[in-house]
């Protein structure tokens, strides 16, 4: 769970009742390690998968209403924003 709350940048204690809330739903199960019942795996429930699928789908429709309005020009500029960004987020954590 500290994992997990690590990455989504929330306390353990919170990224916990997220956790339960999905499992409670249905969303998502909590797998325990065979070697370490401290380690706790979230799998996707098969309600889980589909939400996933839809939020994907949605995702991408998204994408293409909004790209779809750049000239092929504008989209390559945007990439090419985009890359020097995640190149100058990159060096500012190597430090």
């Amino acid at each position: 769970m500290t994992g997990l709350a690590t990455f989504m940048s929330v306390t353990t204690p919170a990224m916990t009742g997220m956790v339960t809330r999905l499992v409670d739903s249905g969303y998502c199960r909590r797998v325990y390690d065979a070697g370490d019942r401290r380690i706790i795996r979230m799998r996707l429930t098969p309600r889980g998968q589909g939400i996933v699928r839809k939020v994907n789908a949605e995702r991408r429709r998204m994408i293409v209403t909004i790209f779809g309005g750049l000239s092929a020009r504008e989209r390559a500029r945007y990439v090419h924003l985009l890359r020097y960004v995640n190149k100058m987020v990159a060096a500012e954590k190597k430090g």
